[in-house]
């Protein structure tokens, strides 16, 4: 636990270091100097989210309260969180009960992290209030883009695209601005 508090106090202060050099060397404005801090913050809150649920999965493995009831069923298995701060990714314990046959990660369980949940609670907050204080037409766009996999298929994801506003480069062509775009795999009530 002390190592990723060093760790990110150290990254945190030679990302400061950096851009104030910038700042005061290269002429750049505030705004850059900002966004530059503000990248660095939001991947130490990600380094920290992942840190904080891989932490409580180990807990749950050791624990012997879990052992009474819960058995393993594999370990180290990835999941990718969007949060406000950005993708956190981590790895996690899946358990099945040993009387009901259940099987569920429980340190999600126990953090609100429903089974396919993909997106972070506070985040699906940020984009709603995002919606709702926005025009409808600058809120969101529902993209239908075609992806390839890796298994020579094609999917055609859902994404929505939360925007602030667009810009004119053609004829019906248009440029988000300062966009956000969101996978969905559910509906929001």
């Amino acid at each position: 636990m002390e190592s990723i508090i060093q760790e990110t106090a150290q990254k945190t202060s030679i990302s400061f270091e950096k851009e104030l050099e910038n700042l005061m060397t290269k002429r750049q404005d505030i705004s850059k100097f900002i966004l530059g801090i503000s990248k660095t913050l939001n991947e130490t809150g990600a380094s920290l989210v992942a840190e904080a649920l891989e932490t409580m999965d180990y807990l749950y493995r050791e624990s012997e309260v879990r052992k009474q009831n819960w058995v393993i069923k594999s370990k180290n298995d990835p999941k990718t969180l969007a949060t406000i701060f950005g993708e956190v990714k981590y790895k996690r314990t899946y358990y099945q009960n040993k009387k009901s046959g259940k099987y569920c990660y429980l340190s999600n369980e126990v953090l609100g992290i429903m089974s396919h949940d993909n997106l972070d609670a506070s985040l699906k907050a940020k984009l709603i209030e995002k919606a709702v204080f926005m025009p409808y037409a600058h809120s969101g766009e529902k993209a239908n883009e075609h992806v390839a996999l890796q298994n020579g298929g094609r999917e055609e994801p859902k994404l929505v695209y939360v925007h602030e506003s667009r810009e004119k480069i053609g004829e019906n062509r248009w440029k988000l601005l300062k966009r956000l775009v969101v996978y969905v795999n559910y509906v929001l009530k």
